[in-house]
Protein backbone atom coordinates (compact mmCIF):
# COMPACT_ATOMS: atom_id res chain seq x y z
CA UNK A 1 0.00 0.00 0.00
CA UNK A 2 1.31 3.42 -0.88
CA UNK A 3 2.44 5.67 1.94
CA UNK A 4 -0.04 8.37 0.94
CA UNK A 5 -2.91 5.88 1.06
CA UNK A 6 -1.79 4.71 4.51
CA UNK A 7 -1.78 8.33 5.71
CA UNK A 8 -5.28 8.87 4.28
CA UNK A 9 -6.56 5.84 6.14
CA UNK A 10 -4.95 7.00 9.37
CA UNK A 11 -6.74 10.34 8.94
CA UNK A 12 -10.01 8.49 8.32
CA UNK A 13 -9.59 6.50 11.52
CA UNK A 14 -8.81 9.68 13.44
CA UNK A 15 -12.01 11.18 12.02
CA UNK A 16 -13.95 8.05 13.03
CA UNK A 17 -12.64 8.49 16.56
CA UNK A 18 -14.22 11.97 16.48
CA UNK A 19 -17.58 10.52 15.42
CA UNK A 20 -17.36 11.04 11.65
CA UNK A 21 -19.85 8.59 10.12
CA UNK A 22 -18.80 9.39 6.56
CA UNK A 23 -15.21 8.38 7.36
CA UNK A 24 -16.50 5.16 8.90
CA UNK A 25 -18.47 4.46 5.72
CA UNK A 26 -15.33 4.87 3.62
CA UNK A 27 -13.35 2.41 5.76
CA UNK A 28 -16.30 0.01 5.94
CA UNK A 29 -16.83 -0.09 2.16
CA UNK A 30 -13.11 -0.33 1.49
CA UNK A 31 -12.45 -3.23 3.86
CA UNK A 32 -15.70 -5.14 4.30
CA UNK A 33 -15.00 -7.75 1.57
CA UNK A 34 -11.50 -8.35 2.92
CA UNK A 35 -12.65 -8.62 6.54
CA UNK A 36 -15.47 -11.03 5.62
CA UNK A 37 -13.03 -13.27 3.73
CA UNK A 38 -10.53 -13.08 6.59
CA UNK A 39 -13.20 -14.06 9.11
CA UNK A 40 -14.38 -16.86 6.82
CA UNK A 41 -10.85 -18.26 6.58
CA UNK A 42 -10.58 -18.08 10.37
CA UNK A 43 -13.91 -19.84 11.00
CA UNK A 44 -14.77 -21.86 7.88
CA UNK A 45 -18.38 -20.71 8.32
CA UNK A 46 -19.90 -18.03 6.08
CA UNK A 47 -22.67 -17.01 8.47
CA UNK A 48 -20.31 -16.80 11.42
CA UNK A 49 -17.87 -14.84 9.25
CA UNK A 50 -20.59 -12.29 8.49
CA UNK A 51 -21.43 -11.99 12.20
CA UNK A 52 -17.79 -11.63 13.19
CA UNK A 53 -17.24 -9.04 10.45
CA UNK A 54 -20.03 -6.94 11.94
CA UNK A 55 -18.36 -7.27 15.34
CA UNK A 56 -14.98 -6.27 13.87
CA UNK A 57 -16.43 -3.05 12.45
CA UNK A 58 -18.39 -2.33 15.64
CA UNK A 59 -15.15 -2.70 17.59
CA UNK A 60 -13.34 -0.49 15.07
CA UNK A 61 -15.98 2.18 15.49
CA UNK A 62 -15.57 2.12 19.27
CA UNK A 63 -11.79 1.90 19.35
CA UNK A 64 -10.70 3.98 16.35
CA UNK A 65 -8.97 6.40 18.69
CA UNK A 66 -6.57 3.65 19.75
CA UNK A 67 -5.34 2.95 16.21
CA UNK A 68 -1.61 3.69 15.90
CA UNK A 69 -0.41 4.15 12.29
CA UNK A 70 3.19 3.42 13.24
CA UNK A 71 2.16 -0.14 14.14
CA UNK A 72 0.84 -0.92 10.66
CA UNK A 73 -1.94 -0.23 8.18
CA UNK A 74 -5.61 -0.30 9.14
CA UNK A 75 -6.18 -3.64 7.44
CA UNK A 76 -3.66 -5.24 9.81
CA UNK A 77 -5.50 -3.65 12.75
CA UNK A 78 -8.85 -4.95 11.46
CA UNK A 79 -7.31 -8.37 10.75
CA UNK A 80 -6.03 -8.59 14.31
CA UNK A 81 -9.55 -7.87 15.58
CA UNK A 82 -10.92 -10.57 13.29
CA UNK A 83 -8.40 -13.13 14.49
CA UNK A 84 -9.06 -12.28 18.15
CA UNK A 85 -12.83 -12.57 17.72
CA UNK A 86 -12.51 -15.82 15.77
CA UNK A 87 -10.22 -17.29 18.44
CA UNK A 88 -12.71 -16.31 21.12
CA UNK A 89 -15.53 -17.89 19.13
CA UNK A 90 -13.56 -21.12 18.66
CA UNK A 91 -12.78 -21.24 22.38
CA UNK A 92 -16.47 -20.79 23.20
CA UNK A 93 -17.43 -23.53 20.75
CA UNK A 94 -15.14 -26.05 22.41
CA UNK A 95 -16.02 -24.97 25.90
CA UNK A 96 -12.82 -23.24 26.97
CA UNK A 97 -14.55 -19.95 27.77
Amino acid sequence: MAEREHEEEARLLAAIAQGDGVAFGVIYRRYLPIVVRWCWVQTGDRELAADLSAEVFAAALQSAGRYRPEKGPPIAWLGHACEALAASERAEMIGIL
